[in-house]
């Protein structure tokens, strides 16, 4: 009971094995108690109420130090974080370690380390916490786990640097420098077609948290993988930075009119609890939630917007 291991299936319908095919016959038809059972490469647990639990496959087995992990373990216990959707672990290619990939709202390292050091023997907490839009997928839509195993870690802790682009000229140089990081071997100019570069689905997630950086706006991989030339990914991101200037100057009116402050400042003073309760109200009917208390602790009308 509670105890992981491999799931395998015995009785009438299991078959003789593989055709002509003996040594992979033994490795998934081996003799246990007497009976010929088939080995699925699932892994699974007894829960108390004797239901079965389904972890995922057998391929995620590593080693790591010596010590042999089950990865769909370390997964089953990051997915009881509540405000995680999905949780993928691998043994990273850059530094040999666990990394755990994972989307819904993105927390700290510290805190992810912090719940999982709580649930887990220590050598089996992940190194590295990493947020995600999305995970990539194959073309068969099941997650690509190779594929993260290659992600390019950036150092903890780094901070992300933005820079405001005036143009479509600069947003279309920028991109090409970008693209140039990711894809050093090609030839990128503004013409780029993402797939005659070879261009994936892993790589559009890393060209994302590049685009968000140096943008300051928030793509989808749909928007990459749907819209694969340059030159419409440099128009939607001057699309959606509009967007975002027009919500300030809202904001920056909304501040004025309520809040009584000076809209080249941007800055909210404090004391005045009231005025921004009904500042958030204001904000409501724009489609932007946020409490009174939630601005005294953003004080600057650029925070409200995202």
């Amino acid at each position: 009971m509670g105890v992981i291991g491999e799931m395998c299936v015995a009785g009438v319908g299991v078959s003789a094995g593989y055709l002509g095919m003996s040594e992979r016959t033994e490795q998934a038809f081996p003799q246990w108690n007497d009976r010929r059972v088939y080995r699925t490469g699932d892994f699974g647990y007894f829960r108390a109420d004797g239901n079965l639990m389904i972890l995922g496959r057998r391929d995620g087995q590593v080693k790591i130090n010596g010590k042999r992990i089950e990865l769909p373990g370390i997964e089953a216990v990051l997915r009881a974080q509540p405000e995680t959707n999905q949780v993928v672990v691998v043994k990273s290619v850059q530094n040999k370690k666990l990394t755990a990939f994972y989307t819904g709202t993105a927390l700290t390292e510290d805190a992810w380390r912090t719940f999982a050091q709580e649930r887990l023997p220590s050598y089996m907490v992940p190194s590295r916490f990493v947020w995600l839009e999305q995970l990539p997928l194959t073309r068969n839509g099941k997650v690509d786990r190779k594929g993260l195993t290659q992600y390019q870690l950036t150092p903890a802790g780094q901070p992300a640097q933005t820079t405001e682009p005036t143009d479509r000229q600069t947003v279309t140089a920028q991109l090409i420098d970008l693209c140039r990081q990711l894809f050093p071997d090609e030839e990128i100019d503004e013409n780029l077609n993402y797939y005659v570069i070879g261009g994936d689905s892993i790589q559009a997630i890393k060209l994302l948290s590049l685009i968000k950086r140096t943008f300051d706006v928030t793509l989808s991989a749909y928007d990459i993988l749907e819209a694969p030339f340059l030159q419409e990914w440099a128009a939607l991101i001057q699309q959606k930075q509009a967007e975002r200037n027009q919500l300030l100057q809202q904001l920056t009116g909304l501040a004025e009119t309520v809040v009584g402050v000076d809209g080249d400042a941007l800055r909210l003073t404090e004391g005045v609890e009231a005025r921004l309760a009904t500042l958030s109200r204001r904000l409501a009917e724009q489609r932007i939630e946020k409490t009174a208390y939630e601005l005294l602790a953003m004080p600057y009308l650029t925070e409200m917007g995202r």
